[in-house]
């Protein structure tokens, strides 16, 4: 009869939704294990993109729950990527310079130009080389006092300056 075909073709669309539903439950858990947006870092990528994966493999994301910390997720290690991108630069220009030991003035203009790389950084956060920055600008610093001092030898103190006994006023 034309009423138990609608209800078995109810019946279908309930069975399909109930398989939607607990698929969509499965992704938004394995979403639900992922770190928060502040607690996230390169290590996640895979998590993120199996999770990505997965929703992409659901015919419907009208069930799933967690699906905008998700994408949080996604804008904030694309953010983390382009950051880690921005500091290698600066970090080759450092890793370029000269050790602390072999640094001379010559080296100045280019610890100067790392200097000003790193100051452009919009996130110091994933710099890897910036004690070695520190280091070579506190050793420039003590090259140039040295430089600056003048090279005077000191004169032997011979004998001890007179000195007059002051004369009493009458």
């Amino acid at each position: 009869s034309v009423e138990n075909a609608e209800t078995i073709f109810n019946f279908k669309e309930l069975e399909e939704i109930k398989t939607l539903v607990e698929a969509s439950k499965k992704v938004d858990e394995a979403i639900a294990t992922l770190p928060s947006v502040e607690e996230l870092t390169l290590k996640d990528e895979e998590s993120i993109i199996n999770a990505r994966d997965m929703v992409n493999n659901l015919s419907s994301k009208k069930y799933l729950v967690n699906l905008e910390k998700l994408v949080a997720l996604e804008n904030k290690l694309e953010e983390i990527k382009a950051l880690v991108e921005e500091s290698k630069k600066a970090d080759e220009a450092i890793g370029a310079l000269p050790s602390v030991e072999e640094l001379t003035l010559e080296d100045e203009a280019a610890v100067i130009n790392a200097r000003n790389m790193v100051n452009n950084l919009s996130s110091k956060e994933y710099l890897v080389n910036l004690e070695k920055l520190v280091a070579l600008e506190v050793k420039l610093e003590e090259l140039k006092i040295v430089t600056e001092t003048p090279n005077v030898p000191e004169k032997p103190v011979t004998e001890k300056p007179v000195v007059e006994e002051p004369k009493p006023v009458v």
